[in-house]
């Protein structure tokens, strides 16, 4: 029986215009515990002013990006995000990243700049 591999179902790499950064989105729960992981791996994250949420929802989606070479210690943290949700008691966390990031992988979603709107008048 193979391992369970943390942290491969959690998030998504975004493309990004700017060399030398990482763009990523990430599922979390509103207390956003993945802060406190970046404080200890010593990542500086920036984030987007706007995160996915839904009423009812256990899970929040965030935006967030940092330099290229902090990339493998991000994943790390990922990781261990999704080993901190299993043993706070998130027992679902691991099934709705598994089907959120997987049909956003799957299914061909992608970021695109907002397209200038014309006004009226």
């Amino acid at each position: 029986m193979m391992e369970k591999q943390y942290g491969t179902t959690n998030n998504m790499k975004l493309g990004t215009r700017i060399p030398g950064r990482c763009e990523y989105l990430y599922v979390d729960i509103p207390s956003h515990r993945a802060d406190t992981l970046f404080v200890r791996a010593e990542i500086p994250v920036g984030f987007r002013q706007k995160e996915l949420v839904k009423e009812d929802e256990n899970y929040i989606i965030v935006f967030c990006h940092f330099k290229k070479k902090y990339e493998q210690k991000f994943l790390e943290c990922m990781a261990d995000l999704e080993r901190a949700m299993s043993l706070e008691g998130h027992e679902d966390y691991g099934d709705f990243c598994e089907s959120l990031i997987g049909r956003l992988s799957k299914e061909d979603y992608h970021l695109r700049p907002r397209k200038d709107r014309c006004a009226l008048g």
